[in-house]
């Protein structure tokens, strides 16, 4: 009998997996694999049913990546401890706790020893040759069971046996993980043996498939043969019809040659022709340009005593006037590019209206320009009076700061003074406060002296007290060291009994010292 099977027979829990397995009815599949889910309620995992040659079938668990959840069930006690350590206890509820222990404690040590006397009672009766009744032989009996249930109650309180307990408990589960280990290893080498076959199977199935395929790539092969013959047939026709085609196309490009060696000597004659014209309206347009530039040399010379002028009166703003003579460059610079791309324009001219367009759009230049130096002139004149006007309210600005400077500094000064009169009442208070702690200290000091001198004599009375119970609480720790070594020794028997592997029994037995 396996350790694991022993282990579970003793907590009232039963394996039936082999009895499951071979339980179920057969089932036969083409491919021989059938994908089942898991109805169990061990591992929840998929299980994969083989269907071998002789129609037995096999059950094999499908590996999963993901980790397997178990659903804990508890029973009501330990459901009930989980809660009281769920729960968050304070220094004052530890207290609490422990005076109430001590109180059930000491209440039931007080029971058993009213029991115990009382069946000492009972005993002597019994020793001088009295005889119980029914009642009192019942009443025996039940005080006796109370007094033993008690006394092994007042034992699994104790740590030694809780770690025992524990021990015992943690051997149980160490016990069974072996056992499932070992139950996990044969499962493993089964899946793998399996897993051989299946290769096999599959190995031959791909050898197979490879012939098939070696067979259709020479069935196609034949197929490419056939349709290459027919496509260079093909190319065959096709080269003779674009030979045609090209002869065709040669005819033609020779014919529209003709054509257009005709065109371009017509266009040669309208060429040399309409070349004559231009150079007569060149001429023409060089007189209009001589002109022109005469007009502009004017124009620069007035322009040149007016940027006297200007940087004369604006002195002391030379880098502003520096950027305004940039700007009246810039566009002095656009208009002769305009003046170059009208010229440009009128030597394109093909016909006698051209004179009259140049001499119009210098009309319009012109008082384009009379118009430009007019907005210049004004510009300058309310720029002039702008500054001045600035300067008038820069000055105002000034005043103004000045007077709110001499207020701010009144009210900071009144401020300050304010301040000053609330730090000299809240010092007085201050020194009055000191004083009265002083006093305060003093008195405390005393009490506390007086306190100490209390607790001192109260502790030197408490450790005589102590010092006397000392000797009672030391035979009783020896003797309850014996009853729960007794305790200990029984528990390991009862492991014996139940079959328990001995090499887990003797780990038990060291590690709680009773050897």
């Amino acid at each position: 009998m396996t350790p694991q099977k022993v282990i579970l027979s003793h907590r009232g829990y039963q394996t039936n997996v082999s009895q499951n397995s071979r339980n179920k009815p057969s089932v036969k599949s083409k491919k021989g694999l059938i994908p089942t889910t898991n109805k169990r309620a061990l591992d929840g995992k998929e299980v994969i049913h083989i269907v071998e040659y002789d129609d037995k079938i096999r059950e094999l668990l499908v590996p999963s990546q993901e980790p397997t959840v178990y659903p804990a069930l508890l029973d009501t006690a330990e459901f009930n401890k989980l809660k009281q350590q769920a729960t968050v206890i304070t220094a004052q509820d530890r207290l609490n706790m422990l005076e109430e222990a001590d109180k059930k404690k000491n209440k039931l040590i007080e029971e058993c020893m009213a029991r115990k006397d009382e069946m000492q009672k009972l005993s002597q009766k019994h020793l001088h040759g009295q005889k119980y009744s029914l009642l009192e032989s019942d009443a025996h009996q039940q005080a006796t069971y109370i007094l033993r249930r008690a006394f092994e109650i007042k034992q699994e309180q104790e740590d030694e046996v809780k770690r025992a307990n524990h021990l015992i408990m943690s051997t149980k589960c160490h016990a069974i993980r072996d056992a499932q280990i070992a139950e996990k290893k044969q499962i493993e080498k089964d899946l793998k043996d399996e897993e051989c076959r299946l290769d096999e199977m599959m190995e031959n199935e791909r050898r197979r498939a490879l012939r098939d395929e070696e067979q259709r790539e020479e069935k196609e092969k034949v197929k490419k043969d056939l349709y290459a013959k027919q496509i260079q047939e093909q190319i065959k026709v096709s080269e003779i019809e674009r030979i045609l085609e090209l002869e065709r196309k040669e005819e033609e490009s020779r014919h529209i040659l003709e054509v257009q060696k005709q065109i371009q000597l017509d266009e040669l004659e309208d060429y040399n022709r309409k070349r004559a014209q231009q150079k007569q309206m060149q001429c023409e347009l060089n007189e209009i340009n001589r002109q022109i530039e005469r007009f502009h040399e004017m124009e620069l010379e007035e322009a040149h005593i007016n940027n006297l002028r200007i940087q004369a009166y604006m002195q002391q703003k030379a880098e502003r006037e520096e950027a305004r003579e940039k700007a009246l460059k810039a566009q002095r610079m656009a208009k002769e590019r305009e003046i170059a791309r009208l010229r440009a324009l009128q030597q394109h001219q093909q016909d006698l209206q051209a004179e009259m367009d140049e001499i119009h759009s210098l009309r319009i230049q012109e008082e384009v320009e009379r118009e430009f130096r007019n907005k210049e002139r004004a510009a300058m004149r309310k720029k002039k009076d702008d500054d001045i006007a600035m300067k008038k309210a820069r000055e105002e600005q000034i005043l103004d700061r000045r007077r709110m400077e001499a207020l701010e500094i009144a009210r900071e000064k009144q401020a300050f003074e304010e301040v000053l009169k609330v730090q000299k009442k809240a010092a007085e208070k201050q020194k009055l406060d000191d004083h009265r702690k002083q006093c305060i200290l003093k008195q405390y000091h005393s009490d506390i002296m007086k306190q100490i001198n209390e607790k001192e004599h109260e502790r030197i009375k408490e450790k005589q007290s102590k010092y006397e119970e000392g000797l009672a609480l030391k035979m009783e720790e020896v003797r309850r060291e014996r009853y729960i070594k007794e305790a200990m020794k029984k528990k390991v028997e009862e492991l014996r009994a139940h079959k328990v592997p001995e090499v887990y029994v003797k780990d038990i037995e060291r590690q709680l010292k009773l050897g």
